[in-house]
């Protein structure tokens, strides 16, 4: 679709971003009759290697909207055990029943049903939130990989939700919206490989945990091997080329887990500081949904569990703006957000303190107390 097309069009919603918190949010205002445009500054189907865990929240959330199927129809592998792996030690923990699903096909499948239900998909265009004119709020829509010059495009919507994940820069012109790293927070760092050592059973979380840091692996449906790792600035150090790669390929090694082939010249994808949060999430006509709102560095498929369950929340705020804004729909949702998700995130932010304790984390592997913060 061309962008122009779109100039100066107005919508019941405009949702910026089609990961899972964006799309389930499109999804469920779509199917209700709202004009929906969902959009997304890369081109799909996109790559992206976190988040290739869906833990059992995540699927109910899914399930609530009819959407369960149709990931199921993906045929992701069943994740029953965590195999936890600290310096040559390791337990394996039964977690309750999630997937592991790439993103490639769990991004492009919940984008596809929200066009279904009627939304459309502006993909390969980045949207900047502007100022309210009227009862409608302006976003700015730039296509990737090409010049508008001086012509900037605009569309206008009754709701703005802005769900392009941690990274994101669709509020970038709102100044009052600052994203404010943690102290001590990691940063991220994945890539997806072909194949990888027959060690990695389908159907197991591993997770490495290192001296600053941790790495995770798990097979997908296609029988890649997807490795998602948080590092500290010490675990850089410490790796002998101070690359991610490096850094990944250590603490497997000193975890006991077989070599991977090549692993440490390999291209990962990084990520800004993981745990975060900002400073607002709300403002007049406008809703800071999914990973954007704030993250917490997950395990077992926790962040994908609070993009959908922010998504299907946010909806139905969004759907109440769309007929009639007022001002408490914007506490609502800071207040909203903060019950539904943010409870959840402190008992995680727990954990991933926990695992840079050595002697908890010689605990944890005798007896998985700490981990069953993230097990419910």
């Amino acid at each position: 679709m061309d962008p122009a097309e779109f100039d100066r069009s107005e919508w019941d919603i405009a949702v910026i971003g089609a990961g899972p918190a964006g799309s389930v949010a499109a999804y469920a205002l779509a199917r209700e009759g709202f004009s929906v445009l969902l959009i997304d500054k890369e081109k799909f189907p996109r790559k992206k290697v976190c988040g290739a865990c869906l833990n059992e929240r995540a699927l109910a959330g899914l399930a609530a909207l009819g959407l369960k199927q149709a990931v199921l129809d993906c045929h992701p592998h069943p994740l029953s055990k965590f195999h936890l792996a600290h310096r040559g030690r390791a337990a394996e923990i039964p977690i309750r029943l999630g997937v592991s699903l790439s993103r490639e096909r769990l991004d492009e499948t919940l984008a596809r049903k929200a066009r279904e239900a009627g939304a459309v998909f502006l993909d390969g265009v980045q949207g900047f939130v502007r100022g309210v004119s009227g009862n409608r709020r302006e976003v700015e829509l730039e296509e990737r990989d090409s010049s508008q010059g001086d012509c900037p495009l605009f569309i206008r919507a009754r709701v703005v939700i802005a769900a392009d994940g941690l990274g994101g820069s669709s509020l970038k012109h709102l100044k009052e919206f600052t994203s404010i790293a943690k102290p001590r927070s990691h940063f991220g760092a994945g890539i997806s490989i072909a194949d990888g050592p027959e060690f990695f059973r389908p159907g197991v979380i591993y997770m490495a945990v290192g001296d600053d840091g941790y790495a995770g692996a798990v097979r997908l449906e296609d029988g890649r091997l997807n490795i998602a790792a948080a590092l500290g600035a010490l675990a850089l150090k410490q790796a002998e080329a101070a690359t991610p790669a490096h850094a990944v390929a250590r603490i497997l090694g000193r975890a006991g887990f077989p070599e991977i082939p090549d692993l440490a010249n390999s291209d990962f994808r990084g990520t800004p500081l993981l745990t975060r949060r900002r400073n607002r999430i709300a403002a007049e006509r406008l809703l800071v949904i999914g990973d954007s709102a704030g993250y917490v560095e997950p395990f077992t498929g926790e962040g994908m569990e609070w993009a959908i369950a922010s998504g299907r929340a946010a909806a139905g705020l969004a759907r109440e703006g769309a007929r009639a804004w007022h001002p408490g729909l914007a506490r609502r949702w800071t207040h909203t957000y903060q019950s539904l998700i943010g409870c959840r995130q402190f008992s995680c932010r727990l954990v991933s303190l926990a695992l840079r304790n050595p002697l908890l984390i010689s605990l944890a592997i005798k007896g998985a107390g700490p981990l069953s913060l993230c097990k419910r």
